[in-house]
Protein backbone atom coordinates (compact mmCIF):
# COMPACT_ATOMS: atom_id res chain seq x y z
CA UNK A 1 0.00 0.00 0.00
CA UNK A 2 1.21 3.59 -0.98
CA UNK A 3 0.14 5.83 2.13
CA UNK A 4 0.43 9.71 1.23
CA UNK A 5 0.15 12.56 3.33
CA UNK A 6 -2.64 15.29 2.93
CA UNK A 7 0.15 17.26 -0.03
CA UNK A 8 -0.16 13.77 -1.77
CA UNK A 9 3.33 13.37 -1.20
CA UNK A 10 4.17 9.32 -0.28
CA UNK A 11 6.08 9.30 2.96
CA UNK A 12 10.13 9.77 2.85
CA UNK A 13 12.29 8.17 5.00
CA UNK A 14 15.86 7.37 5.85
CA UNK A 15 16.29 3.91 7.98
CA UNK A 16 19.83 1.76 8.38
CA UNK A 17 19.54 -1.68 8.01
CA UNK A 18 21.48 -3.70 11.40
CA UNK A 19 24.19 -5.05 9.31
CA UNK A 20 25.07 -1.29 8.57
CA UNK A 21 24.31 -0.30 11.77
CA UNK A 22 26.66 -2.99 12.96
CA UNK A 23 29.93 -2.14 10.34
CA UNK A 24 29.38 1.82 12.27
CA UNK A 25 29.69 0.23 15.51
CA UNK A 26 32.65 -1.49 14.48
CA UNK A 27 33.95 1.35 12.02
CA UNK A 28 34.05 3.72 15.59
CA UNK A 29 36.39 1.59 17.51
CA UNK A 30 39.92 2.80 18.27
CA UNK A 31 39.22 6.10 16.24
CA UNK A 32 40.20 8.76 18.63
CA UNK A 33 39.06 11.17 16.22
CA UNK A 34 35.05 9.87 17.82
CA UNK A 35 35.20 10.37 21.13
CA UNK A 36 33.08 13.03 22.17
CA UNK A 37 31.10 13.29 18.32
CA UNK A 38 27.93 11.93 17.09
CA UNK A 39 27.15 10.07 13.85
CA UNK A 40 24.44 9.57 11.83
CA UNK A 41 24.30 5.92 10.71
CA UNK A 42 21.67 5.56 7.93
CA UNK A 43 21.46 3.63 4.43
CA UNK A 44 22.71 4.85 1.54
CA UNK A 45 19.98 7.27 0.81
CA UNK A 46 16.26 8.09 2.10
CA UNK A 47 13.67 6.38 0.60
CA UNK A 48 9.86 7.18 -0.42
CA UNK A 49 6.75 5.08 -0.11
CA UNK A 50 6.65 4.88 -3.93
CA UNK A 51 10.30 3.14 -4.00
CA UNK A 52 9.03 0.52 -1.77
CA UNK A 53 5.47 0.33 -2.41
CA UNK A 54 6.31 -0.46 -6.17
CA UNK A 55 8.89 -2.76 -5.42
CA UNK A 56 6.80 -4.72 -2.79
CA UNK A 57 4.30 -5.05 -5.61
CA UNK A 58 6.76 -6.24 -8.13
CA UNK A 59 8.42 -8.98 -5.82
CA UNK A 60 5.22 -10.43 -3.88
CA UNK A 61 3.11 -10.09 -6.68
CA UNK A 62 0.68 -7.98 -4.61
CA UNK A 63 -1.87 -5.69 -5.61
CA UNK A 64 -0.93 -1.75 -5.55
CA UNK A 65 -2.98 0.01 -3.30
CA UNK A 66 -2.95 3.77 -2.86
CA UNK A 67 -4.40 5.52 0.21
CA UNK A 68 -4.20 9.00 1.75
CA UNK A 69 -3.46 10.10 5.39
CA UNK A 70 -4.27 12.91 7.51
CA UNK A 71 -1.90 14.65 10.09
CA UNK A 72 1.85 15.47 9.45
CA UNK A 73 3.94 13.39 7.21
CA UNK A 74 6.74 11.27 7.97
CA UNK A 75 9.61 12.95 5.79
CA UNK A 76 13.24 13.55 6.47
CA UNK A 77 16.65 12.43 5.74
CA UNK A 78 19.88 12.13 7.36
CA UNK A 79 23.32 13.17 6.36
CA UNK A 80 25.62 10.46 7.09
CA UNK A 81 28.69 12.14 5.55
CA UNK A 82 30.32 13.07 8.95
CA UNK A 83 30.65 9.40 9.95
CA UNK A 84 32.11 8.56 6.58
CA UNK A 85 34.85 11.13 7.06
CA UNK A 86 35.57 10.75 10.46
CA UNK A 87 35.21 6.98 11.09
CA UNK A 88 35.28 5.28 7.26
CA UNK A 89 32.10 3.88 7.65
CA UNK A 90 30.32 2.54 4.48
CA UNK A 91 27.21 2.76 3.62
CA UNK A 92 25.78 -0.38 1.78
CA UNK A 93 21.71 -1.28 2.77
CA UNK A 94 19.66 0.43 0.92
CA UNK A 95 15.65 -0.36 1.70
CA UNK A 96 15.25 -2.27 -1.86
CA UNK A 97 18.81 -4.50 -0.94
CA UNK A 98 17.30 -4.88 2.80
CA UNK A 99 13.77 -6.37 1.22
CA UNK A 100 15.33 -8.58 -1.30
CA UNK A 101 17.72 -9.73 1.43
CA UNK A 102 15.59 -10.65 3.93
CA UNK A 103 12.69 -12.38 1.28
CA UNK A 104 16.07 -14.46 0.60
CA UNK A 105 16.62 -14.95 3.74
CA UNK A 106 13.02 -16.22 4.62
CA UNK A 107 13.68 -18.81 1.82
CA UNK A 108 16.56 -20.18 3.96
CA UNK A 109 19.50 -18.58 1.91
CA UNK A 110 22.44 -17.10 3.67
CA UNK A 111 22.30 -13.51 3.04
CA UNK A 112 25.67 -12.43 5.44
CA UNK A 113 25.83 -10.47 8.37
CA UNK A 114 28.14 -7.89 7.34
CA UNK A 115 29.06 -6.73 3.41
CA UNK A 116 31.81 -8.55 1.36
CA UNK A 117 34.81 -7.06 0.37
Amino acid sequence: MLLKDEQGRPFKKHIADVRDIVQGCLCVLGKERAVGETFHLAGPRPFTGNEVSYRLVELLKLPHVEAQAGGSPTYYEFDSSKAQQYIGFGLNYDVVRMIVDAMSYERGEDVGLLPHG
